[in-house]
């Protein structure tokens, strides 16, 4: 019985370094998500909002990146134009960080680059990078009052909502039932208790497409698993044409 206790523990103890760690995970990829996102949204605001692209010059960029790109997620037009939507929302408050970096970097001003300052700068920009895109889609979208905006995303990102549990409380309209802005919102690493809750948090579905890498940089290697997932999809709505009484193939691949 003393054996099954322990092991009962170090069970405990392993599991909640390993949510622990993929919370971190999960953190870095959604910082790393979000700079993206928002350099991609000044770019395209730039070349759509001048005119110097014609009419239907994302649906094309969406479907030519397909091609480019096979298997790639996240970047079709209406997301795209979430993109765009995301960075002139906030781009008149970031003031203090560089966001724009590599081919991007040329083709946006210099004034355009950076993220939220003020006397809670850090932890503000802290619990807007721990917040997933569909998170702020919606913010953006429900909230149009900036404070409202940071009531939600710092309580996203020390509460660990998820989108379903954000769209709640936006319905619910808790900020106009909360006041004004608390200063006391506690943004460590989830204890054990919240760890599960916290990755859960950051199951977006944009951030899944983020980091799902189906192609291979390499021109000369085939992924399997994009011609996998083609095949697979097509017999799948062959079979779903039949009726309900065939049963879906499952695939290995997801």
């Amino acid at each position: 019985m003393s054996k099954i206790i322990k092991y009962s523990e170090a069970v405990r103890i392993i599991k909640n370094a390993i949510l622990q760690s993929r919370y971190q995970a999960a953190r870095l990829a959604n910082k790393e998500q979000l700079q993206l996102y928002y350099d991609v949204g000044n770019y395209v605001s730039i070349n759509t909002r001048t005119g110097k692209w014609g009419t239907g010059a994302i649906e094309e960029i969406s479907r030519q990146l397909q091609i480019e790109l096979p298997g790639l997620r996240g970047y079709s037009a209406s997301n795209i134009k979430y993109m765009r939507a995301f960075f002139e929302e906030w781009n008149g408050m970031f003031t203090n960080r560089h966001l724009v970096s590599g081919d991007l970097e040329s083709s946006v001003s210099s004034e355009n680059r950076h993220l939220p300052s003020g006397d809670n700068s850090d932890e503000m920009l802290d619990a807007f990078l721990r917040v997933g895109f569909t998170h702020h889609r919606e913010i953006i979208s429900k909230c149009k009052s900036l404070e409202g905006r940071w009531h939600y995303i710092m309580r996203c990102a020390s509460e660990f909502w998820n989108v379903d549990t954000l769209k709640e409380h936006l319905k619910a309209d808790d900020y106009s039932h909360y006041g004004s802005l608390p200063n006391n919102f506690n943004l460590t690493i989830p204890d054990e208790s919240l760890a599960e809750r916290a990755v859960q948090s950051f199951k977006d579905e944009y951030l899944l497409d983020y980091i799902n890498i189906d192609e291979e940089d390499d021109p000369e290697v085939k992924d399997e698993r994009v011609y996998n997932k083609r095949i697979i999809a097509d017999i799948r709505k062959l079979i779903m044409t039949f009726g309900e009484g065939f049963c879906p193939i499952r695939s290995e691949f997801g």
